[in-house]
């Protein structure tokens, strides 16, 4: 069992940034400079994954 507050852990989620780290940028840039087009961080699929390629149904998580 967590022995941390629900705040504690809500203050810890909130420190964890999913959107635009470096490797993350780096990744998108190449992808794109390759013709490769995609879609950021989509809501309507399940744990919403960072690159989503929707014609070819491939997702990237990170």
């Amino acid at each position: 069992m967590d022995k941390r507050t629900p705040e504690q852990i809500k203050l810890n989620m909130q420190a964890c940034k999913n959107k635009g780290s470096k490797i993350e940028v780096m990744l998108m840039k190449e992808l794109w400079v390759r013709g490769l087009r995609y879609r950021k961080n989509v809501n309507g699929i399940c744990g919403r994954p960072d690159i989503v390629f929707l014609g070819k149904k491939v997702a990237v998580l990170q």
